[in-house]
C-alpha cells in the first residue's frame, strides 16, 4: 500500500514538473518551449491568411484565431506565458496591419476597434493564468500532502515494527525467567535426590541454569589442594590451573579466608590473575566447611554486575551444601559388605596405606582395577547419569567378598577396585567380567558411550 502510494506521488511529481518553468530552459523567466510554440503558431496562422485567406490576419473572423495560442498557452504554461502569447498575437495581428480610419468612424471607437481583441487576449491570458497557478498550487499542495501522509506511514510502519519487536523481546523477558525458573526446579529437585557420584554434573547444571557462564570450573579441595572436578567451555588454548596449593593467593583468599572475588574489585582481580572473572568457595553455612571452589572463566557480559555477583555467592553456598551433604552420604557407606560395596575417596588412601603396611608384613600381592567413563563431559546429563548407575551396578556384582570398590570422583566418573592377595593375573580376570557386564549393558542401553578399564600392580 505504501508502495503504491509512493508511485503515484512520484507520478504527480512528474506531471507537475512538465507543466512548471524549467528555469535552465527559460528566457527571461519565460518557459522556452512555449516561446517556440507561440512563434510556430503565429508563423503558420500568417504563412496561412497569407497564401491561402485574404491575407487580412483574419480581421473579420470572429472568434479570432489567435484566441488558440493565447488559452493554450495560457492553460498549460500559466500567466507569463500566456501574455507573451497575448502581446505576440497582438503583435502579429497589428504589425504592418494597421486598419484606416473611417470617415463616419469616431476617434474612440476606431481604438476600440482596433485594441478590443488584444485587450480581450491579454485579460484571457491573465485570468487563465490565475486559474493555471490555482491548479498548480492546488497540485502541489496535494503533494504535499500525499508526500506528509507517506511519511507518516513509513513513520507508522516502523513504530509498528519496533513495537512488535519490543513486545516479542518482553515476551522473550518474560518466558525466560519462567523457562529458566522451571529448569532451575526441575534440576534442584534431581540434585537432593542424587547419590554423591553424580553431583558434580549437577552442580555444574545448576551453574549454567542460573549464570549461563561461557566457561566455568568446579575444583575440590583434596588435602589441601584444589583440583579441578569438572570444566565447561574449555578448549585447548585455555591456559587455566588444574589445581591450586595452600601457598597460592587464589586459594588462600577462598579456602582460607572464605572470600568471595570478582574481576570489578582491583583487589580482587589481582588474586584472580586471569585465571576467571568470579570465583568463591563451596561452603556449608551450616558447618563452616569448604568443599571447593566455584569458578567461572568466562560470562557473556564483559564484566559481572552486582545481581550477577549475588547469584553466584547464593550458588556457591548452595552447592557447598550439596556436596557437603553428598560428602557426608558417601562416608556413611563405608561397610564394604553392605548393600552398595562402593566407599568414598576419602577411604580410599587410607585402605591404600593399610594393603600396602599390611602387604609388606605378611608377603602378599595387591592388585587395582580401574574402571573410566570415556569423556563423559560430552554426553548428555541423562545418558551420564544412566552410565554411572549401570557402571555402579556392574562393579557391584563384580565385587568379591575381599575386594574393596570406590567410586572415586576426583578423577571424574571412575571407580578403583583394590584386589588384596590378587596377582595381576586375577585382577585381569576381574578386569574381563567387569569388562563383559558393563560392555554388554552399554551395548543395550547405550551404544555410544566409551569406556576404558585397566589393571595394575599396587604393592
Amino acid at each position: 500500500m505504501v508502495r503504491k502510494q509512493e508511485g503515484k506521488t512520484e507520478a504527480v511529481i512528474g506531471n507537475d514538473a512538465e507543466t512548471n518553468v524549467n528555469h535552465r530552459a527559460a528566457v527571461l523567466g519565460i518557459h522556452a518551449g512555449a516561446i517556440v510554440e507561440v512563434v510556430l503558431f503565429l508563423t503558420a496562422g500568417l504563412l496561412l491568411d497569407l497564401f491561402v485567406f485574404d491575407g487580412n490576419r483574419f480581421w473579420d473572423v470572429k472568434p479570432h484565431p489567435f484566441w488558440i495560442v493565447v488559452i493554450m498557452t495560457g492553460v498549460r504554461y500559466g500567466t507569463a506565458e500566456g501574455l507573451t502569447a497575448a502581446v505576440a498575437s497582438t503583435a502579429a495581428l497589428l504589425i504592418g496591419n494597421w486598419p484606416q480610419q473611417s470617415i463616419d468612424q469616431g476617434w474612440y471607437d476606431h481604438l476600440l476597434g482596433i485594441w478590443s481583441r488584444p485587450l480581450m487576449w491579454l485579460s484571457g491570458a491573465v485570468f487563465l493564468g490565475v486559474l493555471r497557478a490555482r491548479q498548480v498550487s492546488r497540485t502541489r499542495s496535494l503533494i504535499q500532502e500525499i508526500a506528509e501522509r507517506d511519511e507518516k506511514l513509513k513513520k507508522i510502519n516502523k513504530s509498528h515494527g519496533q513495537v512488535s519487536r519490543q513486545k516479542e523481546a518482553l515476551e522473550e523477558l518474560v518466558a525466560d525467567p519462567l523457562d529458566t525458573a522451571i529448569e532451575l526446579y526441575n534440576t534442584a529437585r534431581e540434585v537432593e535426590k542424587m547419590d554423591s557420584v553424580k553431583v558434580m554434573a549437577s552442580a555444574m547444571d545448576l551453574t549454567k541454569t542460573i549464570l549461563n557462564p561461557a566457561k566455568a570450573s568446579i575444583y575440590l579441595l583434596v588435602d589441601d589442594v584444589l583440583q579441578a572436578g569438572m570444566q565447561e567451555g574449555w578448549s585447548e588454548e585455555d591456559k587455566y590451573l588444574n589445581s591450586f596449593r595452600s601457598n597460592s593467593g587464589l586459594f588462600t583468599e577462598v579456602v582460607g579466608r572464605q572470600r568471595f572475588l570478582n574481576t570489578t574489585r582491583p583487589e580482587d582481580e589481582r588474586v584472580l590473575a586471569g585465571q576467571g572473572v568470579m570465583a568463591g568457595p563451596l561452603i556449608n553455612r551450616n558447618t563452616g566447611e569448604v568443599s571447593g571452589m566455584l569458578k567461572i572463566e568466562r560470562i557473556p557480559f564483559l564484566d559481572p554486575d552486582s545481581s550477577t555477583v549475588k547469584s553466584f555467592e547464593i550458588l556457591c553456598e548452595w552447592l557447598g551444601a550439596l556436596l557437603s551433604n553428598a560428602r557426608n552420604y558417601r562416608e556413611g557407606r563405608t561397610n564394604p559388605l553392605g548393600e552398595s560395596r562402593l566407599m568414598t575417596q576419602r577411604m580410599y588412601q587410607r585402605h591404600v596405606e593399610f594393603l600396602r603396611s599390611l602387604s609388606g608384613r605378611l608377603n602378599f600381592e595387591v592388585s587395582v582395577v580401574r574402571i573410566q567413563l570415556g569423556q563423559p563431559h560430552r554426553l548428555s546429563l541423562k545418558k551420564r547419569r544412566r552410565a554411572a548407575t549401570i557402571l555402579a551396578e556392574v562393579v557391584n556384582i563384580s565385587l568379591r567378598q575381599t575386594d574393596y570398590a570406590f567410586d572415586y570422583l576426583e578423577r571424574g566418573w571412575s571407580y578403583e577396585i583394590l584386589l588384596p592377595g590378587n596377582n595381576l593375573e586375577g585382577a585381569y580376570f576381574v578386569v574381563d567380567k567387569v569388562k563383559s557386564h558393563f560392555g554388554r549393558r552399554l551395548e543395550e542401553e547405550l551404544p555410544d558411550v566409551q569406556f576404558a578399564i585397566s589393571a595394575e600392580k599396587l604393592a
